[in-house]
């Protein structure tokens, strides 16, 4: 019993973050999985669509639109990974980091009000559990 409490508590948690990222991504004028896909990218490392994928739970025609919809912004680009000219990565531009830190940004702050709840003590338990439970 315990342990579906558990179960839908981390669930309800989630669908509010979850949520909060879908208003944010929406004042950009984009879907949450854009703004995932911003935010899972890193600067200077291209992913291959693959891995992009997965890390964001799409399949691939959904992975295409929401690049397409990226790069026409100019946030996105597709290059040739340049150990093999097979695959296709997906890296992250200027304009996509300034768009990416400044919803990374706004979600935060919205989720801080959430977070005060806890005493410093309880969030530093709360990272390590999040820590344990993700690897």
């Amino acid at each position: 019993m315990i342990q579906n409490t558990t179960y839908w508590l981390m669930g309800a948690a989630l669908s509010t973050v979850r949520g909060r990222v879908a208003q944010v991504a929406n004042s950009y004028d984009m879907t949450d999985k854009q703004a995932e896909v911003l935010c899972v990218l890193l600067p200077g490392r291209p992913q291959s669509i693959r891995i992009l994928r997965d890390q964001v739970a799409c399949d691939a025609s959904s992975a295409t639109g929401i690049l397409d919809r990226l790069e026409k912004r100019g946030l996105v680009e597709r290059l040739r990974d340049p150990e093999d000219r097979r695959i296709r990565t997906v890296g992250i531009t200027p304009a996509g980091l300034t768009v990416r830190s400044a919803l990374m940004h706004e979600v935060v702050q919205a989720q801080s009000d959430q977070l005060q709840k806890l005493s410093v003590r309880e969030v530093e338990n709360l990272k390590k559990l999040l820590r344990k439970i993700g690897s």
